[in-house]
């Protein structure tokens, strides 16, 4: 590792986490205070007989043998680094309990859980983890992780809550074990690692830079009905709708994406992609964030490796190709494009292909529930997250195409919008509801007759929608 000093501070070359201080709130010596990125955060309900202590060892272990959460951010002659500095605390846990009421939602600790979970905190100082148990009976009780997102994305906050549940189960564990966790999970060595790879990351520079110059292409924006262009900046989410997708329909879905050698979240893209297509005069580029783990060696890593990337037209895009055949050229087209290899964002980004993206494309997996003991367990509970949840409205896109998926295949497909953007959101839903169907019963449909019948479901949504309201 590069060493600083007498080698006790070591720097972490990887590039995305400098993408966190673009605009981060500075000190009169230019060091990094906070930024506006939204928490990482989740919410379990613990059912069974809970050791506070034994988890209290347990949540210590787990920010122990991840090293990224004892980086801090240092601006070094106006060059900003995120350095490995030992002593930092790591981790701050709170204890709640919930007395004298039903609704826990309308309670005094729910508002300390949310403001926790929404705050910001110091970058010089502050512990990066935060772990919240909240009391609600003698044997029930919420979990509530909160990793901010400078040093975590979603992937880190579910190997957060594997190593607890692991620590737990597990309280005596030898040095030798902790040592190869700790090698797993090293944010350090992973970029250290990605930073000797010049070649490939001059690669993708270069291949990342044609893609965005792509996306910054004006001819290719979408013209949702009844929607205009604004700039960024100027874009807010003021409108939602969503739909909870049948078990049946994601069952058919999963099998055609593996006759199709792919995989869901792929096809799920492919179709988001080809709805927002059907609005523009050829393949529209739109953003969406991918796992940047991609060697069996990275998926353990803790740290923000989530990229940005913009999809790319695959290779068979002909109008008359089928529809089946066309998902699975847009899965490998977008599978096979490089990693980042360390780049930030920032590094390629142009001023044009940051204005016209307009859509974002975001899915979730399905939440685990997690076995602490016997007769004690950890599910994901939605119903509180969702409740708790504050979406920032402020966004760079103009509309944003958000899918969740659980454990009972089922998914739910959510679409915020700025209203003048994309006026109903409502009909983007249905536009891929309609989409999803015809590539389960259709697949030999011409691309171009696909894009005639989202824009079909749209507007007919539409009509509804301004017929009888909203109709979520």
């Amino acid at each position: 590792m590069n060493s600083i000093g007498n080698g006790e501070r070591h720097v972490a070359p990887y590039g995305i986490q400098r993408e966190m201080l673009m605009f981060a709130q500075r000190d009169g010596e230019g060091q990094p205070l906070s930024h506006n990125y939204l928490n990482a955060f989740d919410i379990y309900r613990v059912t069974g007989p809970l050791d506070i202590a034994r988890l209290t060892r347990a949540a210590e272990r787990t920010v122990g043998v991840m090293d990224v959460l004892g980086g801090r951010f240092r601006s070094e002659h106006g060059v900003d680094r995120f350095v490995l500095e030992p002593g930092a605390q790591r981790l701050r846990i709170s204890h709640l309990t919930v007395v004298g009421t039903d609704d826990l939602l309308s309670s005094g600790t729910w508002e300390a859980m949310r403001r926790i979970a929404h705050s910001s905190r110091d970058l010089r100082h502050d512990a990066p983890a935060h772990l919240v148990i909240t009391a609600l009976g003698p044997e029930e009780h919420l979990l509530m992780p909160v990793l901010d997102h400078s040093y975590a994305d979603a992937r880190t906050l579910g190997l957060f809550l594997r190593h607890l549940a692991h620590f737990y189960q597990r309280p005596e564990v030898s040095d030798e074990e902790l040592e190869a966790v700790r090698e797993e999970t090293s944010f350090f060595a992973f970029a250290e690692n990605l930073a000797e790879r010049g070649a490939e990351r001059a690669a993708s520079r270069r291949y990342w830079s044609e893609a965005l110059a792509s996306a910054a292409d004006k001819r290719l924006l979408p013209q949702f009905p009844g929607g205009r262009w604004k700039a960024r900046g100027t874009r807010q989410f003021t409108a939602e709708a969503s739909e909870i997708w049948p078990s049946e329909l994601i069952l058919a879905l999963t099998d055609l994406a593996k006759t199709r050698r792919t995989r869901l979240h792929m096809v799920m893209l492919a179709l988001v992609n080809l709805a927002v297509s059907a609005w523009g005069v050829g393949f529209v580029p739109i953003n969406y964030m991918r796992n940047g783990r991609h060697e069996a060696t990275s998926v353990g890593v803790a740290g923000i490796f989530a990229e940005h990337v913009v999809t790319v037209s695959p290779q068979q895009d002909s109008e008359s190709a089928g529809l089946g055949d066309y998902l699975a050229a847009f899965a490998a087209e977008n599978s096979a494009t490089p990693q980042y290899h360390g780049l930030s964002l920032r590094e390629i980004e142009t001023a044009p292909s940051e204005e016209n993206r307009l859509v974002l494309f975001n899915f979730l997996p399905p939440e685990r529930r997690i076995k602490l003991g016997p007769g004690t367990t950890a599910a994901p509970d939605q119903e509180a997250f969702a409740a708790l949840e504050e979406y920032d409205h402020s966004n760079r896109f103009g509309a944003r195409v958000w899918m969740i998926a659980n454990t009972d295949y089922r998914l739910k497909v959510v679409a915020h919008s700025d209203a003048d953007v994309l006026p109903e959101p409502t009909a983007l839903v249905a536009s891929l509801h309609a989409l999803a169907e015809a590539a389960i019963k259709e697949q030999n449909m011409p691309v171009a007759d696909a894009k005639s019948l989202a824009r079909a479901a749209w507007r007919e949504a539409q009509r509804k929608f301004r017929t009888d309201g909203d109709v979520r």
